[in-house]
């Protein structure tokens, strides 16, 4: 975890997500039936870029999807937006107030959203610097070394910049719908692999850390006001969504 990761928000597809399926209890109480559609908030905030972060590949990722982006197909969102476009009577459009309302007092909307999106912004600017670290770049070599090569195709000069287009291209890592292979699985293993041998991780770590850990003061004075808000609202939220999901939701 780095300094500023306890600033940083959920994604409001998440929020909105949650608020929303929280909503179908009461509106069923109030004698309405508000269909909700389950999602995939995950893709839908991949999608949306929503609280995105860089950070290493992990052997998990690795295993999961290879070099393939993250998903963003989301099934349930042409039927969300056609719920919120749906006319409804004065009567229900009351009730869906007061439920949200409800909803509000358990789980109040942050107010810090400022705060989030520039812990994301420096998150990333910590992240890209660290790249040009005297001990990241001593390890990145070491990292190419253990590398080698990969079916004569030329890779990426850095972690960070892993798939080399050749490597994608081969993968077809940028095109909808292309399966992952075990051969795409086998070779970013082996990247994370060689970035802990290499010395990178922990590097890249250390040099991202003092880069969070010394900010501009007027986002020092930001952070300072936000406090653990943030953390708070992320924890509430996850919490209800794990409620929501046990739920079937």
């Amino acid at each position: 975890m780095m300094p500023l990761d306890r600033y940083i928000g959920v994604s409001t597809v998440m929020s909105d997500y949650v608020e929303n399926r929280l909503t179908i209890p009461c509106m069923a109480a109030a004698g309405y039936t508000w269909d909700v559609p389950k999602r995939d908030i995950e893709a839908a905030a991949n999608r949306a870029g929503d609280v995105t972060v860089s950070r290493p590949l992990t052997a998990a990722i690795a295993q999961q999807r290879g070099y393939h982006p993250a998903p963003t197909n989301d099934p349930g969102q042409l039927a969300t937006q056609e719920l919120n476009a749906s006319s409804i009577s004065d009567a229900e459009d009351h009730a869906l107030t007061v439920c949200t309302q409800k909803v509000r007092r358990g789980i109040p909307l942050p107010s810090w959203w400022q705060a989030s999106q520039e812990a994301v912004a420096l998150s990333n600017s910590a992240y890209e610097a660290a790249q040009n670290d005297g001990t990241v770049v001593a390890a990145t070599h070491k990292w190419q070394e253990c590398m080698g090569t990969f079916s004569h195709m030329p890779l990426a000069d850095s972690p960070a910049r892993m798939p080399s287009p050749p490597v994608a291209d081969h993968f077809a890592t940028n095109l909808d719908g292309s399966t992952v292979s075990q051969d795409e699985r086998d070779l970013a293993l082996k990247d994370v692999a060689c970035q802990a041998s290499s010395g990178y991780r922990d590097a890249l770590y250390e040099a991202e850390w003092k880069r969070q850990a010394s900010v501009p003061k007027h986002d020092a004075d930001l952070f300072k006001q936000v406090g653990g808000a943030n953390e708070k609202y992320r924890a509430t939220v996850l919490a209800a969504l794990a409620k929501v999901r046990l739920a079937g939701g």
